[in-house]
């Protein structure tokens, strides 16, 4: 197979790519700064889950209640209309 287009205009060369204490890739530490923005995307994303966890119980009481009231309804007689209120 044919070198792709890379392999053709960039050819890599480790002894060319070299850092002076001889290693091709250099590993760099994690700033304090992207540390820190790390932690608040983590708090952002819990904070997320509880609202959406929050909403969910929201609607969830709120169908009972529409239910519970569409059921009274019925009982009495009134149909359950928006009209019946």
């Amino acid at each position: 197979a044919a070198p792709s287009y890379s392999e053709q205009e960039l050819p890599l060369n480790p002894d060319d790519e070299a850092l002076e204490d001889g290693e091709f890739f250099e590993t760099v530490g994690v700033v304090a700064e992207l540390a820190q923005d790390a932690d608040n995307i983590v708090d952002a994303l819990d904070d997320l889950e509880e609202m959406a966890k929050a909403a969910t119980r929201v609607q969830s009481h709120f169908r009972g209640h529409q239910a519970r009231r569409t059921a009274q309804q019925k009982r009495r007689g009134g149909g359950g209309g928006e009209g019946g209120r």
